[in-house]
């Protein structure tokens, strides 16, 4: 196998993994920030609602921390299986670069060393 191909593999595997680890780090700082502040967002939601003329009953009838408690698991949910799924990305997508060179090669597409 060629040296080019195997840096190339190296690199791309580096980036991939450096894009896994910033994705995993963003939703679990974006997922964290959502959960602690979901019942200052609502509020300032129902506040705006309340200015812009929307049915003061409605208005009124909003449960800001119920809502909020169901926002917080609905994120923590979102977050069980958003971890994982980035993990288990990573692992296919890192097969599939490991796996590459081998596979052009097989094809004919990538020329072997003569080194």
């Amino acid at each position: 196998m060629s040296k080019f191909a195997i840096v190339a593999a190296i690199g791309i595997f580096l980036a991939w993994t450096l894009l896994a680890v910033a994705a995993y780090g963003l939703v679990d700082v974006l997922g964290g920030w959502l959960s602690t502040n979901s019942g200052v967002l609502l509020q300032g939601g129902k506040d705006v609602a309340g200015a812009v003329g929307v049915g003061k009953e409605l208005v009124d009838k909003v449960d800001v921390q119920g809502t909020a408690s169901l926002v917080q698991q609905v994120l923590a949910g979102a977050l069980v299986i958003a971890r994982p799924a980035i993990v288990a990305l990573w692992l296919l997508g890192a097969l599939a670069i490991v796996a590459a060179p081998f596979a052009l090669r097989r094809m004919g597409l990538l020329r072997r060393s003569g080194h």
